[in-house]
């Protein structure tokens, strides 16, 4: 419990501190990004989840709902990480689909969101091999 709350509160600060400094997209487009994924991160339910998002890209541009996408994908694979209590290959697809949808949006803070995110799920379970690509390229996308 306090290991999820903590990786929690470190991807939150990335969002949060991380995409403060980036220029290439408007801040209101990255303060409504962290507020979506500040109000559905402790969701315990895919269906719930599903419905939320649903709702949320309802009269949004094309762009903004990848932009959601790649956070919806991001918590459902966490979502289920937690379900199976270890790596899955259901998570792994589901959080390297939001990395190529970021990297099809062109929205570095969301690349570097997607990457941190799989970089400490697998960073989670003790996985630092696999997790090392994913950190590399967030710390490139902050250089």
């Amino acid at each position: 419990m306090i290991k999820n709350i903590s990786i929690s509160f470190i991807l939150m600060c990335v969002f949060v501190i991380l995409f403060s400094f980036r220029n290439q997209h408007s801040e209101t487009d990255i303060v409504y990004l962290d507020k979506i994924y500040n109000e559905n991160e402790y969701i315990e339910d895919s269906i719930l989840l599903r419905r939320k998002f649903t709702a949320l890209e309802i009269g949004k541009d094309q762009i903004t709902k990848s932009h959601l996408q790649v956070i919806y994908l991001s918590l459902l694979a966490n979502l289920h990480s937690k379900k199976v209590d270890g790596k899955n290959s259901k998570s792994e697809q589901l959080f390297k689909e939001a990395i190529r949808i970021s990297y099809s949006t062109n929205h570095q803070d969301l690349i570097l969101f997607s990457n941190t995110y799989l970089g400490f799920y697998y960073y989670s379970y003790s996985d630092v091999v696999n997790a090392l690509p994913y950190f590399i390229t967030s710390s490139k996308i902050l250089d």
